[in-house]
């Protein structure tokens, strides 16, 4: 006996046999719905690549639009001007801090200078004078030779990449330079 082919009707008109299936929405057409579908297929594909070359256009506009060599060329110039305005302030600082001690030193010999000469003129000075003076002297030569009495901190901030640096006195620099002048005023209000 011969078999009988049942033919699927048209998903679209619904008459008819189907001549075609669709391989990918597995729908039976008929030969003027499956050229349709076709064209509507191809309609499709058409879009898609107009959207990939517009996305495409897209890409390469904000990447460029982006200026991320600049932005890292300015946070360069702004690290390297924090940098040097803080090496300019701690020249300064330690400029400053060396004419200061300078000046007192001076200060100090000075009055050893002035004192010893009013001794030698009234010719009444002692041995305790003697020492005395000898000591002053010697404290200003030993702070006149130790130029480690200033610190340089380094701002070691865990956060930062940068440190940045501050010049400091230490505390024996101002002691010794006060017992210098303590030592000063004590012969001058002694005399």
């Amino acid at each position: 006996m011969a078999s009988v082919t049942v033919k699927q009707p048209c998903t679209k008109c619904d008459k008819g046999g189907g001549v075609a299936t669709c391989g990918g929405c597995q729908q039976c057409l008929c030969v003027k719905h499956f050229n349709e579908h076709r064209q509507e297929l191809a309609t499709e594909i058409d879009n898609l690549g107009e959207e990939r070359d517009l996305l495409q256009r897209n890409l390469i506009e904000d990447i460029a639009a982006y200026d991320f060599p600049s932005y890292v060329n300015d946070w360069e110039q702004k690290s390297i001007a924090k940098i040097q305005a803080a090496a300019e302030q701690a020249r300064i600082d330690i400029q400053k801090y060396l004419d200061d001690k300078k000046q007192q030193l001076k200060t100090s010999l000075a009055q050893v200078t002035n004192e010893l000469k009013l001794g030698r003129q009234s010719n009444d000075y002692t041995e305790i004078d003697l020492k005395k003076w000898m000591e002053q002297m010697k404290q200003i030569r030993e702070t006149l030779e130790n130029p480690s009495t200033i610190l340089i901190i380094d701002d070691n901030n865990t956060e930062s990449i940068i440190h940045l640096i501050q010049v400091k006195q230490t505390e024996t620099t101002d002691r010794a330079i006060r017992s210098l002048e303590e030592a000063a005023i004590v012969t001058r209000s002694g005399r």
